[in-house]
């Protein structure tokens, strides 16, 4: 659930990043920090250990602008693939306000997005959501790739009411911008914000 500070007046949002090992979900924090953090891009893969196997998930805050005169800051999160790790996919789920579900566009690739998609079904129904009413961005990952499924067919099998689908190519820094972005309008345009303290009023 979002925290709104009214003290800070910042909006603070728990977004996870979800997909089967290999579709982009590291990709994608990288190209968002390396887009939004300009110079300081490479200290990313240090300070994480984001290249590594072995992380169990990946983090990265962000500042996403302004809403109704508050600030915002995202807090991303990879959920991890592991099917060994249903405790701390469901911590992770907990007060989660969205997520982008990353899709591998590569036909070889396919099944394991499938498998992945029933296994966030299965995590929401559990955590007590409902997937229609929790914001999720669906990207379709990998679209350069010469194997890649055509879109009509993905939409079909990744269909998600009231959820939008943006194509990707996280390596290249196409869509991964434009993914968070759709996310967090979806949050947004249904929080009810405080309106700010005039304090030459109080």
């Amino acid at each position: 659930m979002a925290i709104i500070n009214e003290e800070t007046n910042e909006i603070h949002l728990k977004i996870l990043v979800i997909g089967a090992q290999g579709c982009g979900k590291t990709t994608n924090l990288q190209s968002l920090y390396k887009q939004t953090a300009g110079d300081l891009a490479t200290r990313l893969f240090d300070l994480h250990g984001m290249s590594a196997r072995s992380s169990f998930f990946d983090f990265l805050p962000l500042t996403l602008g302004k809403h109704q005169n508050h600030d915002v800051r995202a807090h991303l999160y990879t959920l991890p693939h592991h099917t060994l790790l249903p405790t701390m996919n469901f911590s992770l789920l907990a007060g989660a306000d969205g997520a982008v579900f990353i899709v591998d566009s590569r036909l070889s690739r396919l099944p394991a997005s499938e498998e992945n998609f029933r296994r966030l079904r299965e995590l929401v129904r559990v955590a007590h959501k409902n997937m229609n009413d929790f914001p999720i961005v669906i990207q379709f990952n990998h679209r350069d790739d010469p194997q890649a499924v055509p879109m009509d067919a993905l939409r079909l099998a990744f269909h998600l009411e009231n959820s939008p689908t943006v194509e990707a190519v996280a390596v290249q820094d196409i869509g991964t911008v434009e993914s968070l972005d759709a996310l967090a309008d979806l949050i947004l345009n249904h929080m009810e914000v405080p309106a700010p303290v005039d304090a030459g009023l109080a």
